[in-house]
């Protein structure tokens, strides 16, 4: 299904989305490097079809903002700027309100972040980061729950503009 079904126009319905900022946000240490071409599908962004998809995924003003589809939470904000050959992450935030969302160690976050950027917004195939101490029959569960039906190799869900 092309997201521009939802409204002919190829913009999406956020008011069809309860999103909730979190009044604490904690920076964190991360790097990432995209060429251009990279950079091009991010800012795509990934918009939820259906219930299993967990993530929305939206570029504004230079800011990736990460979603959770079903609550509206916001996870994480990371901001990009031009930096030679491509573009890099200038700063990089994880929600910190322990009402919200439960904390995980930085490195991480780091690590899911890379997750999310490269299975659901460059399409890669790749291992989900497990935590450390957790057995991959354990890790299969919890990469259901963060990442729902997305990464059975389903078509990719990006957010088009015209």
């Amino acid at each position: 299904m092309d997201n521009r079904d939802f409204n002919g126009n190829g913009l999406i319905p956020f008011k069809t989305f309860r999103l909730r900022r979190s009044r604490r946000m904690k920076r964190i240490n991360y790097s990432r490097r995209l060429s251009w071409a990279e950079y091009a599908r991010v800012r795509k962004g990934l918009f939820p079809l259906s219930p299993s998809d967990k993530w929305l995924i939206f570029f504004r003003y230079g800011t990736l903002y990460f979603y959770r589809s079903g609550n509206g939470t916001l996870v994480y904000k990371l901001c990009f700027r031009h930096q030679g050959q491509g573009f890099e992450a200038s700063e990089a935030w994880v929600n910190a309100d322990p009402e919200q969302i439960d904390p995980l160690p930085e490195n991480y976050e780091c690590r899911l972040l890379d997750y999310l950027i490269d299975r659901l917004l460059l399409n890669r195939e790749v291992n989900f980061p497990l935590p450390e101490g957790i057995a991959p029959e354990q890790g299969a569960m919890l990469e259901r729950i963060w990442m729902g039906d997305c990464r059975t190799g389903t078509e990719i869900r990006t957010i088009t503009r015209k």
